[in-house]
């Protein structure tokens, strides 16, 4: 399913000419079409940098490289400019787009701090029969109680094993 767009292609391009020539200002434009303000700048901005072609509706999105999306968020945290100055400078269609990378980064990187070592798996349990449960019983004090263990070796949920 392709995207859509409140306004088209044709009025967005239409609008910008006649700001950038002077005809209309920003007020009157936002107050014609009613959207925000934000939006007009985007695609003024969007215009002077990629010209008509940035005002279309694009229906697929932009792949970017690996290398791009890592200087430019090195360049974000090391404030090397704004989110709208990187996207200029490595040519990203949109700061939002830049910022879901930073966010993304940041969780990943806050993941790989934390270690899942020891918490229980959440799978869902399974029925299992009274010899089974005895096996799971008699194989966990075996092991000093280790309900983890005994869960993951016999694909039940660690609630199972625990009651």
């Amino acid at each position: 399913m392709g995207r859509t767009s409140k306004v088209s292609s044709e009025i967005k391009v239409k609008v910008v000419q006649e700001y950038l020539v002077g005809l209309k200002t920003m007020s009157q434009i936002t107050y014609e079409l009613d959207i925000n303000y934000s939006t007009i700048q985007e695609w003024v901005r969007k215009y002077k940098l990629f010209g008509i072609k940035g005002l279309l509706i694009e229906r697929i999105n932009t792949k970017y490289s690996d290398e791009i999306k890592t200087r430019a968020i090195n360049d974000f945290r090391n404030a090397n400019g704004s989110l709208r100055d990187i996207c200029i400078r490595y040519n990203i269609s949109s700061h939002s787009i830049l910022r879901k990378w930073i966010k993304q980064n940041t969780c990943d990187t806050i993941n790989s701090y934390y270690s899942v070592k020891g918490a229980a798996a959440m799978n869902k349990g399974r029925k299992t029969t009274y010899e089974e449960r005895m096996e799971i019983v008699s194989f966990c004090i075996a092991n000093a109680d280790d309900y983890k263990l005994a869960a993951d070796k016999f694909n039940v949920s660690y609630q199972q094993v625990y009651s």
